[in-house]
């Protein structure tokens, strides 16, 4: 056994150890403060045991607080069902929308900054137009109908020509008919027109108003000199056809009165001196017209085109309470929180991801024995969005979340009959989510004086990127004072071999092709003369080193990620026993599934699951489901002697526990 930063001495004497040990969870907080190295370090030389181990820490188990209850349901009695291909969909069962929206609530809240800056931009973009209004007091020819006159000053305000003059007087170059769209007339009474103008400022909208008000007077002016001239010129030409009769009428009467006289010629000059004097009376009623028409239309035009005047300058409008910049900006946060809402809830209700504790039970085939929110290190975020380092991991593994995730751990290690006790802790998401409650109970080992063995099967070794140790072999470490042994397998073995001799016995066997040849490469296995890789041979030191430090060591524990693409037969030669940890929300029910059938195929018995990050809201127990679900039923089930408690003795290498079985 091992304790402290002690240096080891030489072989174990097993008559210096103690006759009272026992391994306790104790919390993974020192007792007294002590600096948390840069990285751990390898102790050259040291052998698989240390003497003069010192008896457990007196802290005594963990408490575990919280608001988190721990789910150690066994099982339910009923029938294993159909598990189909469309299992995603009945597993996923709908989710409540609120706690959708508050998990997604950093989603919700980049839509809502980004309506907010996109509401502003457009304010900034397109700025809402200043208006101006005008009021012309127009005086309408005496004997027009005014409802028809007003009409007419309504139409000839939109005409082309007048936005056509209007740009002339105010020297633009706008295109006319967006000019034209810019203001508008319209008639409050049939003496009174209004014009609103609206242009990018205030200044410049009234000051296009008044050159409308002044181009449309002056407009109309003209439209009334033009119809009086029209009508003018259209009675003098009545008038001068009267002429042209009276000189007919003349010249006929001159041309019967040359001929012979007659009573038939007497008749004619009668009735034609009777035609002339009708035209003339006709050219002397036209003439009067004429003439007057002329002084009275004078008059009248003058005294129209007078009367018409704006009764105001023209004046800015207040602008839209609406059309502000603060207006932009919170309709575009509340645009975008409402589309981060949307998002959320149709991720949420589309999603085959599991979070429920009752579908991960009967996606894994065993309960969910303890639920936990997720696990965070300080300084690094949600666990795999930074690189998690060793100074800020040891600081995690003090936190409530992962004391209880090692206390379950430890809940779940199995009885020792030959060999340390073995415990396979197999991750589906993220790895971090294993390795630092496994790290956790590896310490609080160590501090009870017991010497523990971490296997690192994760992908991209975790464990060993965050020991600082990386390549394959087997070290013996110093980590926070305590020395822990670290196996990491050659990374080019897609199923590297444990120690466990019966495990690896049959996997040779499966290898080889019989028992017998089996039996003799395993036994050349844990020799050291030759290690199984991906069904070849080859030599290894590093399997002899593991081989011995499992032959003396308390505790293995085993963290793996597995792929299906691989298989999970060798997870049976680090481990009898497993325990699947499921992150809520990220892996899917097809997944969960197939690793865990695969783990149980391969003859790994999975004890629990675990769910991280799991919702508060979850009222499911997350039961396991019934004894067809092929062996679940007999490994869920307690030992006889009921859960290893944090206090239990853990029995000398080799000797069963009589406390337990």
């Amino acid at each position: 056994m091992s304790h402290g930063p002690a240096e080891p001495t030489g072989e174990v004497d097993p008559g210096d150890e103690p006759d009272d040990l026992t391994l306790t969870m104790p919390r993974v907080v020192p007792e007294e403060p002590r600096p948390v190295p840069s990285a751990p370090t390898a102790v050259p030389n040291a052998p698989t045991a240390v003497p003069n181990a010192p008896t457990a820490v007196p802290d005594g188990p963990v408490e575990v607080p919280g608001d988190w209850a721990d789910d150690g349901l066994a099982g339910a009695d009923g029938s294993r069902g159909q598990f189909t291909s469309g299992m995603a969909a009945g597993l996923a069962a709908v989710p409540y929308l609120r706690t959708a929206i508050r998990r997604r609530a950093r989603l919700c809240g980049v839509c809502a900054l980004l309506g907010l800056v996109l509401g502003f931009g457009a304010f900034k973009a397109r700025p809402p137009t200043a208006k101006a209004e005008q009021e012309i007091y127009v005086t309408q020819v005496p004997g027009v109908e005014p409802q028809d006159a007003v009409l007419t000053d309504v139409a000839l305000l939109q005409t082309r020509s007048l936005a056509e003059l209007t740009l002339h007087r105010l020297g633009l170059t706008e295109n006319v008919n967006k000019f034209m769209s810019s203001f508008i007339g319209v008639s409050l009474t049939d003496r009174v027109l209004e014009i609103v103008v609206s242009a990018p400022t205030s200044s410049e909208a009234m000051q296009r108003a008044n050159a409308i008000t002044s181009t449309f007077l002056q407009y109309r002016a003209s439209i009334i000199a033009t119809q009086r001239q029209a009508t003018i010129s259209k009675l003098n030409a009545e008038l001068q056809y009267d002429d042209q009769q009276v000189a007919k009428f003349s010249n006929v009467i001159y041309q019967e009165e040359t001929r012979a006289p007659s009573t038939q010629r007497t008749d004619k000059l009668a009735q034609l001196r009777g035609d002339l004097a009708t035209a003339q009376a006709a050219v002397t009623t036209m003439a009067e017209t004429v003439s007057s028409y002329e002084v009275g239309s004078e008059a009248g035009n003058a005294q129209e085109v007078a009367g018409s005047y704006p009764l105001y300058p023209a004046a800015a409008l207040p602008p839209s309470k609406y059309r502000k910049a603060a207006v932009y900006a919170v309709g575009g946060l509340v645009a975008g929180l409402l589309l981060g809402m949307v998002i959320a809830v149709a991720a949420a209700l589309m999603t085959d991801r599991l979070r429920r504790r009752d579908d991960v039970a009967l996606a894994v085939g065993a309960p969910v024995r303890l639920s936990v929110g997720l696990v965070r290190v300080r300084g690094s975020g949600l666990l795999g969005r930074r690189k998690v380092t060793l100074p800020r991991a040891l600081k995690a593994i003090g936190g409530i979340e992962v004391q209880r995730i090692a206390a379950q751990l430890w809940a779940a290690v199995p009885d020792r009959s030959d060999g340390a006790a073995a415990l396979a802790v197999v991750v589906m998401d993220d790895p971090y989510s294993a390795v630092l409650p496994a790290l956790s109970l590896a310490l609080s080992c160590a501090r009870a004086g017991g010497e523990v063995i971490i296997a690192d099967l994760t992908d991209g070794t975790v464990v060993g990127q965050l020991l600082g140790f990386a390549d394959p072999g087997v070290r013996i470490l110093m980590v926070d004072g305590w020395q822990i042994t670290l196996a990491v397998p050659d990374t080019c073995d897609l199923a590297p071999v444990g120690p466990l001799p019966q495990r690896a016995d049959t996997l040779a066997a499966q290898l080889t092709g019989t028992a017998t040849a089996g039996r003799a490469i395993a036994a050349r296995v844990r020799s050291g003369r030759v290690v199984l890789g991906h069904g070849s041979a080859v030599q290894s030191a590093a399997d002899y080193q593991l081989a011995a430090a499992y032959e003396s060591a308390d505790l293995l524990l085993t963290v793996a990620t597995l792929d299906p693409a691989f298989g999970a037969e060798h997870l049976t030669t680090w481990a009898k026993d497993a325990v699947v940890i499921v992150t809520a929300g990220q892996s899917t029910a097809t997944k969960i599934h197939s690793i865990s059938e695969m783990t149980r195929l391969a003859g790994t018995d999975i004890r629990c699951a675990i769910l991280v990050g799991a919702d508060k809201s979850d009222e499911s127990v997350g039961l396991g489901p019934a004894d067809d679900w092929g062996g679940f039923a007999a490994t869920a089930a307690e030992p006889a002697g009921g859960a290893p408690e944090h206090g239990d003795a853990l029995p000398e290498p080799g000797q069963p526990d009589e406390s337990r079985t």
